[in-house]
């Protein structure tokens, strides 16, 4: 280092310069003053008045105060006047202690999500009444008996199948979800979400084939009627006679030309929740409890179409009336009319409908795996929900028009019917969710490109919901036969929908 030789001259100035600074800061002790000769002018003399108004320093009018920090801030080193971190915590874990503090703006993200979703389908229900048995042919056999005689066994085959309604697929749909999250610095936030899932339909239909040239209240005899009648289904129906023996198609009654079912379902929600800060935490994982309140609207319906051609099958006594393998009826077990528009088509239609809101309190945790670049989320969710549901029930021509005593009210009158319940009760919901985010998109060529997509993620997700005690129209059908009528029952059973996601999410 060197040293410039005409400051090296100065040196002398400069401890001449101390040595009156020194000189003009002493102050001689007063009267009055302390025995200290360090705080001599400290104290006020004696007889000294404060200044009326109060004290305020040079420059200050009367009873002004000097400026003062924000309310809790002192000058340093009491608290620092810098405003601290958005959260800090002393922590103790694995038994020592340290001071975890946060800091960060609040992030804010917004989700759009195409969904397709499964519902569950119908639970496996006889449709019709329990109890009652199918029609059947008994049979005779040659057997081999003992000693010199010959013996026969005798056997059953059913000519009028019944359906339930556990053979329908699950219906599948498509839907839309959004979802508005925000994190503070504490790493606690909000979410406000919805979704709604589009109607989903199952069904199986039978048709007599080749079907019938008319459907109308006379039939067309054009094709024989060997060759366009085949029985399709029936419905059990008790109709208050205690003999279920139905040999003689007492309580059974047949469709020999149409016979449908469908079902179908729709599934829609909200929620808006909160999370608190994490519980457990890591290099790369967080679990933080979540909170809130969670509503759907669920609504299923179930409907039933037969037509039966009118004509009665007798029953003989060693041949079957219906040939079991194609199931149309043997030409010599046709009851012929004697004027064929005498014989009325029996149409017959019933729809079942349930509408539920739930609505309730929520709690779960949701588990955080990962960092920016790919990150996995778990939410696990358990609900207690109020359930106010309506069930409805509307029905024509639901009786056997060939047996005894299950006549409509007049011929060729429909039986119209419906009916209607509203219910409230509790139902327990659990829902789980997966969801996997990555910046996929910035390797997809075109959308790379795009400024709308440059700071999106790809999130792919899949979600189980299930609901418990819940209506369902399939079973609240109480089947009975004129001149007993069908009612609305009072089934519960589960309910539950899981959804593929595909989506995309912002980040502000």
């Amino acid at each position: 280092m060197q040293t410039r030789h005409w400051f090296n001259k100065l040196r002398g100035f400069k401890y001449l310069l101390g040595g009156l600074m020194l000189a003009s800061g002493s102050v001689t002790m007063g009267q009055d003053g302390p025995m200290n000769p360090d705080l001599s002018g400290y104290y006020p003399s004696a007889g000294y008045q404060p200044t009326p108004g109060g004290y305020a320093p040079e420059g200050y009018g009367p009873g002004m105060a000097p400026p003062s920090f924000q309310p809790g801030m002192n000058p340093w080193p009491a608290v620092s006047p810098f405003e601290g971190p958005p959260f800090q915590q002393i922590q103790q874990e694995n038994g020592f202690w340290f001071d975890n503090s946060k800091w960060g703006p609040s992030q804010m993200s917004f989700t759009v999500e195409g969904l397709y979703g499964v519902y569950k389908k119908p639970n496996n229900r006889l449709m019709g009444s329990e109890g009652i048995l199918p029609i059947y042919r008994p049979t005779t056999t040659a057997g081999t008996g003992t000693g010199t005689g010959t013996g026969t066994n005798a056997t059953t085959s059913n000519i009028t199948p019944f359906t339930y309604t556990g053979v329908l697929n699950d219906a599948t749909s498509g839907g839309i979800r959004l979802t508005l999250e925000g994190e503070q610095a504490d790493e606690s936030g909000w979410t406000l979400s919805g979704f709604f899932l589009d109607e989903g339909a199952t069904g199986e239909q039978r048709i007599a084939t080749p079907t019938p040239t008319s459907v109308t209240t006379t039939p067309s005899y054009t094709i024989p009627i060997t060759q366009r009648l085949q029985i399709v289904g029936a419905l059990p129906l008790f109709d208050g006679d205690t003999n279920l023996d139905n040999a003689n198609n007492t309580g059974v009654q047949k469709y020999d030309l149409l016979f449908e079912i469908n079902h179908t379902s729709q599934f829609y929600g909200a929620n808006v929740g909160g999370m608190a800060n994490p519980w457990k935490e890591g290099d790369g994982f967080r679990i933080r409890p979540t909170y809130g309140i969670r509503y759907f609207g669920l609504r299923e319906t179930f409907g039933f179409h037969g037509v039966d051609s009118g004509l009665n099958y007798t029953v003989g006594t060693t041949d079957l009336a219906v040939v079991t393998t194609t199931g149309r009826p043997r030409p010599a077990a046709i009851i012929a009319p004697d004027n064929p528009t005498d014989v009325l088509l029996l149409d017959s239609t019933l729809r079942s409908v349930v509408q539920s809101q739930f609505a309730g309190p929520e709690v779960g945790f949701r588990i955080d795996l990962g960092k920016d670049k790919f990150k996995i989320i778990s939410n696990t969710k358990f609900g207690l929900l109020a359930n106010h549901s309506k069930r409805s029930i509307e029905y024509k021509n639901i009786f056997n028009q060939t047996g005894s005593g299950n006549v409509p009210p007049a011929t060729g009158v429909d039986q119209v019917f419906n009916d209607s319940d509203t219910t409230t009760i509790v139902s327990p919901m659990l829902e789980q969710s997966v969801l996997l985010r990555a910046p996929l998109l910035s390797y997809v060529p075109l959308i790379k490109r795009m400024a709308f997509f440059e700071q999106a993620q790809f999130q792919f997700g899949y979600t189980f919901t299930m609901l418990g005690e819940v209506y369902r129209p399939e079973e609240n059908i109480v089947w009975r036969g004129a001149p007993l009528q069908t009612t609305i029952g009072d089934s519960r059973s589960t309910f539950w929908t899981q959804a593929w996601s595909f989506g995309v999410e912002w980040n502000y």
